[in-house]
């Protein structure tokens, strides 16, 4: 990227000395352009991945994330419905989280950091409340965040619960706030 931008610096030098060369100004402006794009691919480059993994009740997203993170018990799991209260987001460390997560801090965000996670370099695993449950209502807008804030989004479903296509329709209203790059359906 830095030759890249070097070659565009220097073209625009050249077409700044030729300003009643009528092309130039165009030109200008398509390499300014070209410089916006270059500094929005840097930034995202450099900013870590977020996957949220969300789902109903019981499906398996606390023990995919503990799973994920070689951490057993980061997020709670368990019998008790809802397990996961809150957001719970695994990342190397708390500023890494902020860059990524900021909005999601003020609506009760758990940051967990730990040695297994500096083995997850520029990657961010977030833990959502259930889709279902009785206190979905309470969570439907941390969910949301979390998911609108996502580059990958992991949306689990019991293979075994006769309810799987009434879980769906749970989620799909939620998936369309998804404009990350890769969406994943996991029956565990």
């Amino acid at each position: 990227l830095e030759t890249v931008l070097s070659d565009i610096a220097g073209l625009e030098r050249r077409l700044e000395s030729v300003p009643l060369w009528r092309p130039a100004a165009i030109l200008l402006k398509q390499a300014g352009e070209a410089r916006r794009l270059i500094a929005g691919m840097r930034a995202r480059f450099s900013r870590s991945l977020v996957v949220t993994i969300v789902g109903p009740s019981g499906s398996g997203k606390s023990p995919l994330l503990n799973a994920l993170a070689g951490i057993d018990e980061l997020s709670p799991t368990g019998h008790e419905r809802p397990t996961t209260r809150q957001p719970v987001a695994l990342c190397g460390d708390i500023e890494t989280a902020r860059q990524v997560l900021g909005p999601l801090l003020d609506q009760g965000l758990q940051v967990r950091t730990s040695q297994a996670a500096e083995s997850l370099e520029r990657l961010v695993l977030v833990d959502t409340p259930d889709t279902d449950s009785t206190a979905r209502e309470a969570h439907f807008e941390t969910v949301v965040s979390a998911i609108e804030l996502s580059d990958v989004l992991i949306c689990m479903f019991d293979a075994q619960n006769p309810k799987r296509r009434d879980h769906a329709d749970f989620m799909a209203p939620l998936v369309r706030h998804f404009h990350g790059d890769s969406l994943l359906a996991v029956l565990n």
